[in-house]
């Protein structure tokens, strides 16, 4: 389910939704992918967390240097095959 906002996909974990993986872009507006997903890991430790990202500098850096803050950092753009190995790996980690 694709949400406007950080805030609103916060909002949306308080619910009864059963959320399993969480994608989120590096760059959106009011809160930064790293504390979206910060929080989402605070909230909900269980939800596998996913990070989309442009800056290929930026997605190598954030990849070693998260203590399992992401499962996966992808670059954009992110060809459809990767985006569903991702998702299906995240599934199977989750499972």
């Amino acid at each position: 389910m694709p949400v406007t906002s950080a805030q609103v996909g916060l909002e949306l974990l308080a619910t009864d939704l059963q959320v399993v993986i969480v994608v989120s872009d590096l760059q959106m507006p009011e809160m930064d992918g790293t504390a979206f997903l910060t929080e989402v890991r605070a909230r909900r430790p269980d939800i596998v967390r996913l990070l989309l990202t442009g800056n290929l500098e930026r997605a190598a850096e954030l990849a070693t240097t998260t203590d399992g803050l992401y499962f996966r950092v992808l670059t954009k753009p992110c060809p459809r095959d990767v985006m569903i190995e991702a998702l299906e790996s995240a599934l199977s980690h989750r499972r």
